[in-house]
């Protein structure tokens, strides 16, 4: 019998809940369903999306006041690609032994032969996640013309050579960040909606693949991601940049700051985020300019607070990063 905070899922029966979880459910096209539920310790919503047979797309968000347990049963084996972009979420299966934890700014690739476990979302923090489940039948369709670039233990399980776990976890790039945007604020709907999902998810369905082959591809060749040592100071150099968007240092301070050459600043944030150090701020920039756009700034008064002196080359850095000016982009808030 399932508890008041406990939420079961299995392809055939749906969701199940403890008596004290109560959902609504809503299906504005046939391909997709909304779940959302409401109770006195907080409240939640579910969105699948399937894409193709084999290929959903799933939207969580909400905040909950006790922590939640999250359930799955008899789901054939498929491979997950997540992201968190806020909250916190520890899951146990039974064919590992350590849990798998999820917080906000990671993402991570997953593949279980057995889809049996338990994943606990943690009270009072906002929670918003999307993952990408694809049977490895769907994704060999995808990747079939060149099976050779992926990671041969990702080769392997869609050669059916073996049917190991696998996992991966690495943080969100801001390249992710903006194909994660669009894909929640997708403005289309019916088929169009449909094509416009399926392109973001594949979109960052490869940017995970580049992401675990790249560091494939280093520890064949005998490099090294950054030492701890170095990840922590790229990780406090991060922490200054976000710190001061309006007027962060330059890269000679946060090279003296990291202890480090100009070069191998670059080249470890790059390892370590997926892009230079002014790639990453330039994204930063623009991720919080539309942010404070939202909350009913105008475009000279966005500008000025990330750090840009001229209204036109921001609203020119804006478009070339959401495909939309600041001043539409107001427009459909």
């Amino acid at each position: 019998m399932l508890t008041s905070s406990h939420i079961n899922y299995s392809p055939r029966d749906g969701f199940c809940a403890g008596s004290g979880l109560k959902f609504q459910l809503n299906c504005p096209d046939k391909f997709e369903c909304r779940w959302s539920g409401s109770c006195d310790y907080g409240d939640f919503r579910i969105n699948k999306i399937e894409i193709r047979s084999g290929f959903d797309i799933w939207m969580y968000d909400g905040l909950m006041r006790k922590d939640i347990r999250f359930s799955v049963d008899d789901h054939p084996p498929i491979f997950s690609f997540s992201f968190c972009l806020s909250g916190k979420s520890t899951a146990y299966y039974n064919v590992r032994e350590q849990p798998l934890r999820m917080s906000a700014g990671k993402q991570g690739v997953f593949y279980s032969p057995v889809i049996r476990g338990t994943s606990c979302m943690s009270a009072n923090v906002p929670i918003r996640q999307v993952g990408i489940a694809i049977s490895p039948e769907r994704l060999s369709s995808y990747l079939a013309s060149d099976p050779e670039s992926i990671h041969p233990d990702l080769r392997s399980i869609l050669e059916k050579k073996q049917n190991d776990l696998f996992c991966r976890i690495h943080t969100i790039t801001p390249a992710m960040r903006l194909a994660l945007e669009q894909l929640i604020n997708c403005p289309f709907s019916g088929i169009t909606r449909r094509l416009f999902l399926e392109s973001r998810a594949l979109e960052l369905i490869s940017y995970q693949l580049d992401q675990v082959s790249d560091a494939q591809t280093l520890n064949l060749a005998g490099a090294q991601f950054p030492h701890p040592d170095d990840r922590k100071r790229i990780e406090r150099v991060r922490e200054i940049l976000v710190g001061d968007l309006e007027k962060p240092p330059g890269l000679g301070q946060l090279a003296r700051e990291a202890g480090m050459s100009h070069p191998k600043l670059n080249r470890c944030f790059r390892r370590v985020y997926g892009m230079t150090v002014f790639e990453y701020l330039r994204a930063e920039r623009l991720n919080r300019a539309k942010e404070i756009l939202r909350q009913g700034m105008n475009v000279t008064e966005a500008a000025y607070a990330v750090g840009y002196e001229s209204v036109s080359h921001f609203s020119q850095a804006f478009k070339k990063q959401f495909k939309i000016s600041p001043s539409a982009f107001i427009g459909r808030i």
